[in-house]
Parts: structure tokens; C-alpha cells; sequence
């Protein structure tokens, strides 16, 4: 997948912190690790699986178009 780390990491910062969760909190609603969310955040994983931005994605219920690229609506409500 082609990505902007540091786009996505800002995108996945910006939901997160709407919902006023912390990073152990997305982990734990995502199913990833907690060390890797704050590198996601600062854009320092360049090859994240898809599989681990559609589980960001439903967990902090956003469009996975919006995650990845900042295209159409945001939220899926």
C-alpha cells in the first residue's frame, strides 16, 4: 500500500485524540501492539499492513479512505 507515514500517523493522532483516547487505549481497541502506535503516529513505520490500518480504521471508526489518504468523509456514523 502507498501511504504517507507521516500523513496517516497524523490522521490516526487526530481521531484518536477526538475520541480522547490514549495510544495504550487504540492499541487495545485495535488489536496491535502498544509500542507501535506512537510510531505510526510519528510516521515511522513505512510499510504498515493493510490488514493493521483496516483494524485502526474500524476501531476508531473512521473511513479507511480517510485514514490512508485524507479522501471523503471522515467519521462512519
Amino acid at each position: 500500500m502507498s501511504v504517507d507515514p507521516k500523513a496517516l500517523g497524523s490522521r490516526i493522532r487526530e481521531a484518536r485524540e477526538e475520541l480522547g483516547w490514549s495510544q495504550v487505549e487504540l492499541a487495545e481497541r485495535a488489536g496491535i501492539s502498544k509500542s507501535t502506535v506512537p510510531r505510526y503516529e510519528r510516521g515511522e513505520v513505512v510499510d504498515i499492513s493493510l490488514d493493521i490500518v483496516h483494524s485502526l480504521a474500524k476501531a476508531l471508526n473512521v473511513h479507511i479512505d480517510w485514514l490512508c489518504d485524507g479522501t471523503g468523509e471522515k467519521d462512519l456514523s
